[in-house]
């Protein structure tokens, strides 16, 4: 869905208007968290109409928020090039490389951008490149652009399958003798499969001495060519540390210096591609940089919450110096010296601004601009976010009424209830009920009242006698715990004044008949007290 008109709407407001007047110069804006892409699209197009570079550097704070937008910015702009730049799924000194999948897109615009800056300006399009602070901070090296991707088309004449099969493996990819996975290749006589970083499906090559006579991508599960052919093919370098012949030599050197990582370090140093090498490149690669170093000349950088940036910035660089220490220690016990890998930690939010904005002494000036976008601490209409009541709140009830306040005439607030009718007395501080229902209850009151309590009096069975004992004397009920559970509940009857034995219907029609007789006339049972506050047949009806 287009919304490109929506820009030509919103130019209007004055507000809008001064916000485009700082499209040549750092600026630091406060909006709303809707008009985030209208305002990128907006000064985007007013730095072309000023002959500027339209180029842009967004940074978010994660990566969803990077995709949100991303999707934002397709809406709001007509022929602009958005690119992602992800970050990896590892910290920079994890012995674990990324995935093939995860490079070819760095690694993609990362060209794009050089690409962009050396195409001729009339034809070349806009250009907007979305990363999270995690994928902006991390250095890169400065050689991943010099490395062009070997590309293969049909039809095409003067190639040496040898000769691919070794520029494959300077570009990381590794050989296999059934490819499944991106990054890796296979050779079969004249039948080379291979599977880019970037492509959907591996794609499988067929010479006729040096001419290619078909491509054809092909399915990973049967290993079976699809019907569709393919014009061209494009094979992009799948690692981030490329193995060149001044990567091999160090790794050599680096062998003698560092007895726990030889064999590592000797994989590297004979062109094979091993797992966490990545790791290592702020030792094996000459320089590393941030990604600013291939941003095109005169491009804009956007701050997307410059505060949730900075604090994201901090987290990061505190966790992954702690895995440093952590895994490093002891990989490098009995070298001369520590390995050195600083120089591949994350920057600092102010770092990667003064690499925008200042430039190497005897360098030209930079013509980079710098913006922020922070959000708006109320909402468009006036309220503070603050004010707003917490979602699991829930209002207060009051009794004859819906939850959340008065019922107005003629309005429904939840299930409907029929009009209660007036009170016509109380009865122990309740409402009092007409009918059957009532009568029954002021009796099951009445009895209540009647029957003793075990925990307050004692009274003597069969005595017809009540004895009132002072509360120092009576045993208060103690708690049941583990080991009660586990006994026989005993039964307790009480009887009343007059001597009759009180129990429940239930009650009696469990106890075996020779319980239920009376006692022989003439005897008299003996005395007892209740003390134990368990239930009793007469205070439950």
């Amino acid at each position: 869905m287009t919304l490109h008109g929506v820009i030509a709407t919103l130019s209007r407001a004055s507000t809008f208007d001064r916000a485009l007047a700082c499209a040549g110069r750092d600026a630091d804006f406060s909006l709303t968290e809707g008009l985030r892409a209208p305002v990128l699209a907006a000064l985007l197009e007013q730095r072309a109409r000023l002959g500027k570079a339209p180029a842009l550097l967004v940074i978010t704070a994660t990566g969803r928020e990077s995709e949100y937008l991303h999707d934002n910015l397709d809406c709001f702009t007509e022929d602009a090039e958005i690119i992602g730049f992800p970050a990896w799924e590892t910290l920079p000194h994890e012995r674990l490389s990324p995935s093939a999948e995860i490079v070819g897109k760095r690694l993609f615009a990362l060209r794009r951008m050089r690409e962009w800056e050396e195409a001729d300006p009339s034809v070349r399009r806009p250009l907007i490149v979305i990363a999270s602070v995690r994928a902006a901070l991390q250095p890169v090296a400065d050689n991943l652009t010099d490395f062009a991707p070997i590309v293969l088309t049909a039809g095409a004449r003067g190639h040496d399958l040898s000769a691919i099969a070794v520029q494959l493996v300077e570009l990381a990819y590794t050989r296999v003798d059934m490819v499944t996975r991106r990054g890796e290749f296979a050779v079969r006589g004249g039948i080379l499969d291979v599977f880019p970083s970037v492509a959907p499906h591996p794609s499988r090559v067929e010479f006729f001495g040096d001419e290619v006579e078909q491509i054809r991508a092909f399915s990973v599960a049967d290993q079976r060519s699809l019907p569709e052919p393919v014009a061209s093919v494009s094979l992009p370098p799948s690692r981030e540390l490329l193995l060149s012949p001044a990567v091999r030599q160090r790794a050599r050197e680096m062998q003698h210096e560092f007895p726990s990582l030889a064999g590592l370090l000797a994989k590297i140093a004979e062109g094979i591609p091993v797992e966490g090498m990545e790791s290592l490149a702020p030792a094996l690669v000459d320089r590393l940089v941030p990604i600013t170093h291939y941003l095109p000349a005169e491009a804009a950088v956007a701050v997307v919450s410059p505060e949730r940036v900075a604090s994201r910035a901090i987290s990061l660089a505190e966790t992954n110096r702690e895995f440093l220490g952590a895994a490093w220690s002891a990989a490098t016990a009995g070298a001369d010296a520590p390995i050195d890998l600083e120089s591949g930690d994350f920057l600092t939010l102010g770092r990667l601004r003064e690499s925008v904005t200042h430039t190497a002494p005897g360098a030209p000036a930079s013509a980079h601009v710098w913006w922020t976008f922070r959000l708006l601490p109320g909402r468009p209409d006036g309220c503070p976010s603050a004010a707003r009541a917490p979602r699991n709140r829930r209002a207060p009830h009051h009794p004859g009424r819906g939850r959340g306040g008065p019922e107005l005439p003629g309005q429904r607030r939840g299930r409907h209830r029929p009009p209660q009718r007036p009170a016509q007395g109380r009865l122990d501080g309740r409402r009092a009920r007409s009918g059957r229902g009532a009568r029954r209850t002021r009796r099951r009151r009445a009895r209540r009242a009647r029957t003793p309590r075990p925990d307050r009096d004692r009274m003597a069975v069969g005595t017809g006698t009540r004895h009132r004992l002072p509360a120092e004397s009576i045993r208060r009920p103690r708690f049941r715990t583990r080991r009660d559970e586990t006994e026989p509940r005993q039964r307790v009857r009480v009887l009343r004044p007059h001597g009759r034995l009180r129990r429940s219907p239930g009650e009696e029609a469990r106890e075996p008949a020779q319980e239920r007789r009376r006692p022989a006339a003439g005897s008299r049972p003996a005395t007892t007290s209740c003390t134990r506050p368990t239930a009793s047949a007469g205070s439950s009806n």
